[in-house]
């Protein structure tokens, strides 16, 4: 994987470059995957942001102009991430986030 400076359109979400602005950067970190989320289900889209290095982040979506907000780390997996995916696991009808690492044990 490698960084690239200029990110036209965010796989997997219905956001592009057409935001007009940046709601998400680090210059430290490279961004392994970035993924809608709706975590307090006021069916806003928020946005989750998965590091390289095991940190995840969490960005709420207010609404509006300049809507997302930095809520920072979320949380910092100590082994490697493999996958990470959104979905209602346990039927409470908010989302949950599922991280698979490389750790077999």
């Amino acid at each position: 994987m490698e960084r690239t400076e200029n990110n036209p359109e965010i796989p997997d979400t219905d956001f592009d470059a057409s935001i007009g602005q940046t709601i998400y950067t680090d210059p430290t970190k490279t961004i392994l995957k970035v993924l809608p989320i709706d975590f307090n289900n006021d069916n806003l889209k928020d946005l989750l942001v998965v590091y390289t290095d095991g940190t995840v982040k969490l960005l709420k979506n207010y609404g509006g102009k300049e809507s997302y907000r930095n809520l920072q780390e979320l949380m910092i997996i100590a082994e490697p991430i493999k996958d990470i995916r959104i979905g209602d696991l346990d039927g409470n009808k908010y989302d949950d986030i599922l991280i698979i690492t490389t750790n077999k044990k």
